[in-house]
């Protein structure tokens, strides 16, 4: 009951405060919590150019990017097979929506894939114990093989295609930081970053928000504020959606970088 009376006040909030018509909750891969993040890029950033979904799942975020950011070329990237396939059928009706069944990563080549019963959870990492006992619907995993490649092979492939304003978005369950290492030069392309970030070790190996921040300062992008929390039934807080901007990059009125 508690859990429906607060899908229900997320409902009415987004349907107040953010604009979003009715029809829009009904749509296929509705995501109320990819319209509240976005709602709150929106207020930060009047408009993008270009949108980069990695680890976009069904694409509730691409989807909801769409209806917040309609003259946006949105790229959207899903290694699961399964996923990807509805990914696919949702989006097939969004011409500004490009699809590729591909993980991205700091390298190229087949990687090992745990992917999750809740397809959500699915991750290159593999998950730690910690998570099973605090989220008990993620638990069971197997693993299985994805294509990886790199944000830097991909901006050099769709170079004319990367101008302007551009938001990269990152949902790959603790892999974070493996992304960004593959992303040295296209790191500089990023307006904004949008990524979850763990307070707690859900995935071995992976980098915690303290780690993840000095890594982002030392590249010139500065935090600008959280934009949604979770936290685990027992009221802990495990994560955090959050936004930094890159200092470096300031762009005329043409969307050419000074």
């Amino acid at each position: 009951m508690i859990k429906i009376l607060s899908r229900f006040l997320e409902f009415y909030k987004l349907y107040k405060f953010a604009d979003v018509p009715l029809i829009h909750f009904f749509r296929k891969s509705r995501s109320l919590a990819s319209l509240k993040i976005l709602h709150g890029v929106k207020r930060i950033n009047e408009d993008f150019a270009v949108i980069i979904d990695v680890g976009a799942n069904q694409g509730q975020f691409s989807i909801a990017s769409n209806f917040f950011f309609p003259k946006a070329r949105i790229f959207a990237f899903e290694p699961s097979r399964k996923a990807f396939e509805q990914l696919l059928d949702n989006t097939k009706d969004k011409r500004n929506i490009e699809v590729f069944q591909l993980g991205l990563g700091e390298k190229v080549g087949k990687v090992s894939f745990f992917e999750n019963e809740y397809s959500l959870a699915s991750s290159p990492l593999e998950m730690s114990n910690y998570q099973k006992s605090k989220i008990p619907e993620t638990s069971n995993a197997f693993i299985t093989e994805i294509d990886m490649d790199t944000l830097d092979n991909f901006s050099k492939k769709h170079v004319n295609s990367l101008n302007g304003k551009l938001l990269l978005k990152l949902d790959v369950q603790g892999y974070e930081k493996n992304v960004l290492d593959g992303a040295k030069s296209f790191l500089n392309k990023v307006d904004y970053l949008l990524f979850e970030t763990s307070f707690v070790e859900l995935y071995k190996e992976e980098l915690l928000f303290a780690e993840m921040h000095c890594f982002l300062t030392s590249k010139g992008f500065d935090l600008v504020q959280p934009l949604a929390i979770f936290e685990s039934f027992d009221l802990e807080i495990l994560q955090m959606d959050v936004i930094y901007k890159n200092s470096n990059r300031v762009l005329n009125k043409h969307g050419e970088i000074l």
